[in-house]
């Protein structure tokens, strides 16, 4: 069973992301948090294998959790999100380690296959 993290200040995309992914991923167990806080007590108590985070979040933001990640646990694949998108915000995610950058609004689809992509899992019919 796989571990997929996602954090988003929006309560709708937050589940409506989870309800989607956990039918879609049914090999993998998704968590859920609103903010960077939330995500850290997760990733101190549970094995995830991915994260998805939005980057503007109060609390911890999405570029302070994409940097504590990367140096406490170096091998999660992070995934950054946002719907203020630009070259700078882009740029400065990747430089603090995100796999990709996904601009708001995205397909869901594609979000999906990009988890399988980074877990190894090889694309399923959805």
């Amino acid at each position: 069973m796989k571990n997929i993290l996602l954090i988003d200040d929006s309560k709708p995309i937050l589940d409506s992301l989870s309800a989607y992914l956990g039918y879609f991923l049914e090999y993998c167990t998704i968590w859920t948090a609103e903010n960077g806080r939330q995500a850290v007590e997760i990733l101190r108590s549970v094995p995830i294998d991915i994260i998805l985070t939005d980057l503007e979040m109060p609390f911890m933001n999405g570029f302070e959790l994409t940097a504590y990640t990367k140096a406490h646990y170096p091998t999660i694949p992070v995934l950054a999100m946002t719907g203020l998108p630009s070259p700078e915000t882009e740029k400065r995610a990747m430089s603090m380690g995100a796999s990709r950058y996904i601009v708001k609004p995205f397909d869901t689809g594609v979000i999906k296959n990009l988890i399988e992509t980074q877990l190894g899992a090889g694309t399923f019919v959805s």
